[in-house]
């Protein structure tokens, strides 16, 4: 049971970057569903029914379902544009009797097929604020239309044919938010390597030049100044999970645990730079055989070594075939490691 329960708990945290897309979604929903369930409650299924007049006099509020009558000049608005291409079109929607209009943005980009006339429109109400161009645009043409005998105002227009969001919709999506933000919050919280002392597998043969492939670590590595043609080591250590790693033989019976790090931005190399942490019988106080438990587990060996600080450091070295675990633990028995099943509890990064 409790083996089953680390193995969950390697699964789920090995999400992690699932969890971050999880948690950018959550909160995009739980944005949206906050902004849209207000305006569902404050509207009934059918529009209200209201005139230019108290549109423009400012006696209907925004994201108000409504419907309205008057004489449509389609060519009389404006366009919006982004990067050259139209993206929307509005139209004034005049009252002749009382010398009103209100902008309308149309649903389809259609205009030039409309004929003017007299039509009765169902929609939203919205801030032309939200595009500051078109806020401008109308208060710049507020004296031209006060000329021509008609009020205008660059607060409010109507989103033809847009009707407000379904509450049950609006709560749905705001409860599925909410258990997919917890549920990628419980798996950014959990450990992203979990390490189970195993035995280790039988039949090991130490390799010359160490395991090189399929081989991963997490734990501080020291930074290397320079690799060749001798190692000379820097003051900086870093934290690395599971990242590509090779295994290094070196001279008395040490063993060398290695990353080169290459990181590219839009496929330019920015930093180049070299890893590692040299393992001996004198510094590491425990060797630990164990698998990294996951969907896929990987077979691995723990160390407990005294290096930056005089202070004990956890390092995790893992393998892609159980036979490579057997070769490693091979190698740092002929080098003088005392390889045993010490029984340590499990250890989560």
């Amino acid at each position: 049971m409790e083996d089953s329960w680390l193995r969950w708990k390697g699964r789920i945290g090995s999400l992690k970057l699932v969890a971050l897309f999880g948690i950018i979604g959550a909160f995009i929903g739980l944005v949206w569903s906050t902004t849209e369930l207000p305006t569902a409650r404050a509207n009934p299924s059918e529009p209200r029914v209201v005139t230019i007049a108290q549109l423009v006099n400012d006696e209907v509020d925004r994201s108000v379902y409504v419907t309205v009558k008057g004489y449509a000049m389609y060519q009389t608005g404006y366009e919006e544009t982004t990067n050259g291409r139209k993206t929307a079109e509005f139209y004034f929607l005049f009252d002749m009797d009382d010398g009103y209009a209100v902008l309308v943005e149309a649903d389809h980009m259609d205009l030039d097929e409309r004929e003017d006339g007299v039509v009765s429109i169902a929609g939203m109400t919205a801030f032309p604020s939200t595009s500051p161009d078109l806020y401008v645009a109308i208060s710049d043409d507020v004296k031209f239309f006060l000329h021509e005998g008609f009020r205008i105002t660059p607060d409010i227009y109507v989103r033809e044919n847009a009707r407000p969001t379904n509450e049950a919709l609006a709560i749905s999506v705001m409860v599925l938010s909410a258990v997919l933000g917890l549920a990628s919050l419980v798996a950014v919280a959990f450990p992203r390597v979990v390490f189970s002392p195993a035995e280790a597998q039988p039949g090991g043969v130490a390799q010359q030049g160490g395991v090189r492939q399929g081989v991963q670590v997490t734990g501080r590595l020291q930074q290397l100044k320079r690799v060749e043609p001798t190692i000379e080591v820097g003051r900086k250590w870093r934290k690395f999970t599971t990242a590509v790693a090779n295994v290094i033989p070196l001279a008395d019976r040490r063993v060398m645990i290695y990353v080169h790090y290459i990181y590219r931005y839009n496929g330019i190399k920015v930093q180049d730079t070299h890893w590692g942490v040299t393992l001996d019988t004198t510094n590491v106080e425990s060797v630990e055989p164990g698998k990294i438990l996951r969907f896929k587990d990987r077979w691995a060996v723990r160390f407990v070594h005294i290096q930056r600080r005089n202070k004990p450091e956890t390092l995790i070295v893992s393998f892609a075939r159980p036979e490579d675990q057997a070769h490693f633990v091979a190698l740092l028995r002929a080098a003088g490691f005392a390889v045993g099943d010490v029984g340590i509890a499990s250890y989560g990064i």
